[in-house]
């Protein structure tokens, strides 16, 4: 799973030590309810290599706070990861937070708020833009020959003149068997992943999200049956991370009991959730 995490640093914060805290993302990892956990089976904390955040480290271990969780990646994470960020006060983000960049690119230091020009100058992004750009690109003040834009533009329309595609379209027949050709190669038996649990995929094994589905579905089940619609006050009134929960509630709504459902038990009981 994708993570957005907030290490708190208590004896810093019962000496008044600043700063305290620490608001980081993760990908493809797991949590074990104190740790992340990385694809390598290594505890997880950050790829910051600030001196004063690895001293930090050295100390103690801080306590790991899940901010934000997605049980697939199909959302940006480190967008969320700011979101995050910039909720909080200027003032208490640049003192008491170890974090030297917003997840966007956009840089800051403990008590001090950088011009802009500081934090393009400082920006991977930026960096990564200006690279070719101007007297650093390669074709900087030259300029195409006459023959050769000619050669472009003749190479270019024959291309497109002798395309074999070029005008080209299935008949509806030939459309109709292609779509009954995909549906069937892709639906029921015929797709991989037939009869396979939810949290038995390749997918939920490796971004850990098989824990999810352990640890939550009786909770959901209970919480939005019997009509299974989602609710946006679940997490408050649960207490839970937030996480996506449509496919719990599709397979829900499919008649899934995961109370009923023996290998579910089995394997609940067996991570001891």
């Amino acid at each position: 799973m994708n993570v957005v995490y907030k290490l708190s640093f208590i004896s810093r914060i019962n000496a008044k030590t600043p700063p305290y805290y620490y608001i980081g993302s993760k990908t493809n990892c797991t949590f074990d309810g104190t740790n992340i956990i990385d694809k390598n089976g290594k505890f997880y904390y950050s790829s910051s290599s600030s001196s004063e955040f690895q001293k930090a480290l050295l100390k103690e271990t801080p306590k790991v706070e899940i901010l934000y969780f997605q049980l697939v990646g199909d959302e940006q994470i480190t967008s969320i990861e700011a979101e995050f960020q910039k909720n909080i006060e200027k003032d208490i983000w640049n003192k008491e937070y170890f974090n030297l960049a917003y997840a966007n690119g956009q840089f800051t230091t403990y008590g001090v708020s950088p011009s802009k020009e500081t934090r393009e100058k400082q920006s991977i992004t930026m960096i990564k833009r200006n690279r070719n750009k101007g007297k650093n690109h390669g074709f900087y003040g030259k300029h195409h020959t006459n023959l050769a834009r000619k050669k472009i533009s003749e190479a270019s329309k024959k291309y497109w003149k002798e395309n074999p595609h070029r005008g080209f379209s299935h008949t509806k027949e030939a459309k109709i068997k292609i779509g009954i050709s995909s549906s069937i190669r892709h639906k029921g038996s015929g797709n991989p992943m037939y009869g396979v649990k939810p949290w038995k995929t390749p997918r939920a094994i490796k971004s850990g999200t098989y824990i999810l589905w352990l640890k939550y579905a009786e909770i959901l089940y209970d919480y939005l049956g019997p009509d299974f619609k989602s609710k946006s006050s679940i997490f408050a009134e649960l207490n839970l991370p937030k996480f996506r929960i449509d496919n719990f509630i599709k397979r829900f709504k499919m008649g899934w009991n995961p109370y009923l459902d023996e290998e579910f038990q089995k394997d609940k009981l067996e991570l001891c959730l």
